[in-house]
Parts: C-alpha cells; structure tokens; sequence
C-alpha cells in the first residue's frame, strides 16, 4: 500500500506539476494574443498614416506626368513661334528690300538724264575740284590743259564746271 499511495502522490504531484504548467502557458497565450492585438492596432495606425501620403505621392506623379507633357507641348510653341518670328523678320526684310527697289526704280524714271547731260551731283562734286594753271602742267598732259583753257574761254558759270562728253 505504500507504494500505491507512493505513486498516487506522484501522480497527484505530476497532475499538479501539469496543471501549473497549463495556467503558466495559459498566461502566455493570453499575453501573446494581447502582444498580437497591439501590434495590429500599431499597424492599422501605421498604415492609416502611410496611406495619406501614399495618395498623396500618387497625385504627385500624375501631376508631374502632365506637367512634363505640358513643358513639352509649350517647347514645341515655342519653336513654332520663333520661326514664325524669323520668318516675319525675313518677310518684313523682304519688303524692305522689294521698297527701296521699287523706290529707286520709280526715282530713276522720274528724273531720266539724257545723253549728254552730267547730274546735279557730279556738277557738285567737279565743282569743287581745283583746276591747274595751263603753265603749271609742265606739259606733261597737253589734252587737259586745252580743256581747262577751252573751259575758260566759254564762261560757264563761276561756282561749277562743267564737262562734256565728247
């Protein structure tokens, strides 16, 4: 009998060892589900957080996609407008160009010199050229010192002189 209430006592005491070891692994698993429960409230949190700005990235791109597409379209513009601005300054040259001949055209029609005759400007400019002696050539051009000499024999006017083509 000792030995039966010997090894009811130490199962007694195994069931005891079992049940305390139970309730510790209950605690566990009670603190372990808590542990769990928090660790998904922070995550909920954290991805409640991360998603605002996540959207917000999202938004962020698509603004910067059409702002790319944008500067290009404005690039292409602004190439079209510049050679719109080099063709008209070559048109507006164009014209210039196609003005003054036809003004010169219409000047020279309009004052036609004939012949013989010498224009005003040339008068001017002789005009203002000196004329030599006859005996200061040195005779070294006789043909121009009988036009000088022929020039002052007629008397044209005193301020010009005059030259004709022969």
């Amino acid at each position: 009998m000792k030995e039966e209430e010997g090894r009811c006592i130490a199962a007694l005491e195994a069931f005891n060892v079992a049940d305390k070891r139970i309730n510790k692994l209950k605690n566990k698993l009670t603190e372990a589900k808590r542990e769990k429960k928090s660790v998904e409230a922070t995550l909920e949190g954290a991805e409640r957080q991360v998603e605002g700005p996540r959207r917000q990235l999202h938004q962020t791109e698509d603004q910067l996609a059409t702002a790319k597409e944008q500067i290009a379209v404005l690039k292409k513009k602004l190439e079209e407008a510049e050679k719109a601005k080099d063709q008209a300054k070559q048109d507006g040259y164009d014209v210039g160009v196609a003005e003054t001949k036809e003004t010169l055209r219409a000047e020279v029609s309009e004052d036609p010199l004939k012949e013989n005759e010498v224009p005003p400007r040339m008068e001017i400019v002789l005009a203002t050229l000196p004329v030599p002696a006859i005996g200061g050539l040195n005779n070294k051009d006789q043909g121009s010192s009988e036009a000088a000499l022929s020039q002052s024999t007629k008397t044209p006017p005193k301020d010009k002189i005059v030259i004709k083509k022969k």
